[in-house]
């Protein structure tokens, strides 16, 4: 099979810790050295390519490079159209692959089943497109699998794949910041600490587990997984209480069988990981007369479109 070169590189701008008391820096430097040692060791295979290694690296601070990458992303058309940048400091990851893309002939399917061959320059375009989308989405379940290593450490800011096809945005993970504040309240209350793991063993983990890997949960876990992967979206996107329902889609995921009981059943059965409810005993029903009221129309949450007024008026 013939096929040409494709070269994919996303520019990932990760936030700084919002607050530098304790030691948040250091865990944020521990998180991006952990994914940044996951160079060489991760791989890609989309759409009859053979895998593509994926090279992981942070540009260094006020280099050339670093520059061009930070003028590249203020300048660009789509990026200033997405949203502002964050006024925070950010370190630059580059993520990229090299692919070979065939160029025989690709076959596209619509809604009806009937199918389309391309060929030649077509296919290439074709086989291109679907490699790009696949790279963005194994770059989010990264992300995903970082942040269940280091929670709430590794925070897009506005990022950007780019390629010979062109430029695509890769979705922000803004909200990510609200792991390390429950974090925090979690701890606060006496739930047990959250210890930091290596991204690897927990990538290893998640890419076994039905469903994540297609984003479409197959199992408790996968839907759990899911679950979590909205509570990453930028806070223009979800709020207090979507965060709030998709938490406990997860839990009751986790947790639940059938369908009663269901409250009963999660302050039970978390207690196999959080110890005994004693002093947060209410926290669960909290949460659920809270769910309750969103899911029914009782709570106040953002329209689709949001002002800036509308969040500092919360």
């Amino acid at each position: 099979m013939s096929g040409v070169n494709l070269t994919l590189t996303a520019y990932l701008s990760l936030l700084y810790p919002i607050r530098s008391r304790g030691n948040e820096a250091n865990k944020f430097h521990a998180a991006v050295e952990d994914l940044c040692s996951l160079s060489g060791e991760l791989s890609l295979s989309s759409h009859g390519t053979d895998e593509a290694v994926l090279q992981i690296r942070a540009l260094e601070s006020s280099s050339l490079e670093e520059k061009r990458v930070r003028e590249y992303l203020a300048a660009s058309t789509s990026i200033r159209k997405s949203a502002h940048l964050s006024p925070r400091p950010t370190m630059i990851v580059e993520v990229s692959l090299d692919a070979t893309v065939p160029t025989d002939f690709a076959k596209m399917y619509d809604d009806e089943g009937t199918i389309t061959r391309y060929e030649g320059e077509e296919a290439r375009v074709v086989y291109s497109s679907a490699i790009g989308s696949d790279f963005a989405s194994y770059i989010h379940r990264l992300i995903v699998a970082a942040n269940i290593a280091h929670v709430g450490s590794i925070i897009l800011d506005k990022s950007v794949m780019v390629s010979e096809n062109g430029l695509e945005d890769i979705i922000a993970t803004c909200s990510a910041q609200s792991l390390t504040e429950a974090t925090e309240y979690a701890l606060s209350i006496g739930w047990p600490p959250i210890k930091a793991l290596n991204i690897l063993e927990v990538w290893n983990w998640i890419s076994t587990k039905k469903g994540f890997m297609e984003g479409f949960g197959g199992g408790p876990t996968g839907r759990a997984l899911n679950a979590f992967t909205h509570l990453l979206l930028p806070a223009s996107i979800i709020d207090e209480g979507t965060e709030l329902f998709w938490s406990m889609v997860g839990l009751e995921a986790l947790y639940t069988k059938g369908s009663s009981g269901i409250q009963e059943q999660v302050r039970e059965k978390s207690q196999l990981l959080l110890g005994a409810q004693n002093s947060h005993k209410k926290e669960i029903t909290r949460m659920y007369d809270l769910r309750s009221r969103f899911v029914h129309g009782d709570l106040n949450f953002s329209g689709a479109h949001p002002s800036d007024s509308a969040f500092h008026s919360r």
